[in-house]
């Protein structure tokens, strides 16, 4: 009697797609959390762009706007006192220290470097006349930074009116 051959098991080429395989998977997976750790990384930087753009526009609010001169530019340009902005950069016009509600055509601008999580962010803020009317800015914050994609830039908007 012959005696049959009852070993069983994988044979050689099983082993390797099976290998090749969960490779594929595997390199799927990490592609997939990859993409997924830039996509956090991105929105963290947009988070704190937004972040600085809302700080602007607290900054404005603490500014009393019933003064009668108008809106008083020294206020506007005093660093943060928690120490996030390095300073202003350029502010136009320089002789002048309140910005009229009533017939200033030229917008005012004040741009300046704020860091957030060690990251610069500029700032550009102006405030300009809306639609010809005497009581009504229009206030515009421009963020700019750099990321691995190269400058990112968000830019909000938002009216205020003289407090009277």
């Amino acid at each position: 009697m012959k005696k049959k051959n009852s070993i069983t098991g994988f044979s050689l080429i099983e082993i390797m797609i099976a290998v090749g395989l969960i490779g594929v998977v595997i390199i799927t997976v990490c592609g997939v959390f990859v993409h997924g750790l830039d996509a956090i990384k991105k929105s963290k930087f947009k988070a704190c762009a937004l972040r600085i753009a809302n700080q602007k526009f607290s900054e404005l609010n603490k500014v009393d706007l019933g003064d009668p001169n108008g809106i008083p530019l020294n206020k506007l340009s005093l660093p943060d006192p928690n120490g996030y902005i390095e300073g202003l950069e350029h502010c136009t016009p320089d002789s002048v220290q309140y910005i009229p509600w009533e017939g200033s055509a030229d917008p005012f601008e004040f741009k300046g470097k704020q860091y957030m999580d060690n990251i610069p962010y500029t700032f550009n803020m102006t405030i300009a006349n809306f639609k010809s009317r005497n009581n009504i800015k229009k206030v515009t914050v421009k963020i700019t930074w750099f990321e691995i994609g190269g400058e990112k830039t968000i830019e909000l908007c938002t009216l205020i009116s003289r407090s009277m």
